[in-house]
């Protein structure tokens, strides 16, 4: 394998940070520490010292890389052609829930391992099904969904 100059590795470290979102992953082997992870660089700050011709020191700190979950839309069983769907004046959201409330879904939504756009999808909850509330955190709710239970942001659901 050809070496390259540190300038070089810096640029290449560099290229990496820069890239768009999600389309480096980089993986971090430390065998003596039994480390062996997928990871995206979050931070690389790089310096040149005094008296240390060619040398570059740099600090730098990996993230967990957690891929982008995309949901999608499968119209192959809908009459609906696209577009934009016109729900009037209705606003989603304002009502407060409790343990065992009701609530329905009324656009699908991806439910959450925690409350949090950040946290791993679980799945999806489809317009029109109900579920029983298990808690509300803030804009989140917790319900019951799959073997445990799940996280839905209170914009997707009315009480049912």
């Amino acid at each position: 394998m050809p070496t390259m100059a540190p300038q070089q590795y810096m640029n290449k470290i560099n290229e990496w940070v820069d890239a768009e979102l999600d389309t480096i992953q980089i993986r971090l082997i430390i065998a003596e520490l039994s480390i062996n992870e997928i990871v995206n660089i979050s931070q690389f700050d790089p310096e040149v010292r005094g008296g240390e011709v060619g040398d570059i020191y740099f600090s730098i700190a990996f993230r967990t890389h957690k891929p982008l979950l995309i949901g999608y839309i499968d119209n192959s069983q809908s009459s609906y052609q696209g577009g934009l769907i016109d729900y009037g004046n209705r606003y989603f959201g304002d009502d407060t829930y409790s343990d065992g409330d009701k609530i329905k879904i009324v656009i699908t939504a991806t439910v959450y391992e925690e409350d949090s756009q950040n946290s791993t999808g679980l799945g999806y909850a489809y317009e029109g099904e109900t579920y029983t509330v298990y808690s509300q955190w803030g804009e989140w709710v917790q319900i019951y969904y799959g073997v445990a239970g799940g996280w839905v942001h209170r914009g997707f659901i009315t009480k049912a």
